[in-house]
């Protein structure tokens, strides 16, 4: 499924991108390329300016050729027929915490959010940091625990929502070279914690 939202080849020449200008094509074949690829990475692999690069990026963007999700302090982009639903896995899956996250609630959901603590070996305030997140965008949802559906208990625990979805996604999902750049340091931020 995820296949079906990029483009076949990047030597092809597709018709509707022969009038694009030559980076404006590099562009769309980088963000087809690694899907919720973030601005900084593009600047970097196209050697562009800040102004050159943002340029051509517009223009993409009012020709309906990408989508930008602009989130606080990042922003990534994603071809126009990328779902909504797979661009915020997407995003989630560039964290090296959320990453885990979701392989561990895809192979074992639902868990507690104990469990999800000690798997990741992540201090609380950053795993309920990551849990929250995910829940706003429903990646992933509450649950009650394995074999008590019909007694209410005071563990919560979390699944993915669509497990089928998560999965395909983590599978073929590619880090950048500043992806895990972040990710490092990300890692460094949250053992601080």
């Amino acid at each position: 499924m995820l296949e079906n939202y990029a483009l076949e080849s990047s030597t092809t020449v597709y018709p509707m991108y022969s009038g694009l200008h030559e980076l404006e094509r590099r562009l769309v074949e980088y963000i087809n390329q690694y899907p919720g690829i973030r601005y900084r990475e593009l600047l970097r692999m196209t050697s562009s300016s800040n102004g050159v690069l943002s340029y051509h990026l517009t223009e993409l963007e009012k020709l309906n050729l990408i989508k930008t999700d602009r989130r606080k302090s990042m922003t990534r982009y994603y071809l126009v027929n990328v779902p909504s639903e797979i661009a915020k896995i997407i995003a989630f899956t560039k964290s090296s915490t959320s990453r885990q996250i979701l392989i561990f609630l895809v192979n074992n959901g639902p868990v507690t959010f104990y469990e999800i603590c000690k798997t990741t070996q992540r201090c609380q305030s950053t795993i309920f940091w990551h849990l929250k997140r995910m829940l706003a965008e429903k990646v992933i949802i509450k649950t009650q625990p394995k074999g008590h559906s019909n007694i209410i208990t005071r563990s919560t625990c979390y699944d993915v929502d669509d497990k089928a979805l998560v999965s395909e996604v983590l599978q073929g999902g590619r880090n950048t070279f500043t992806d895990r750049v972040v990710t490092n340091y990300s890692q460094i931020f949250d053992e601080l914690n």
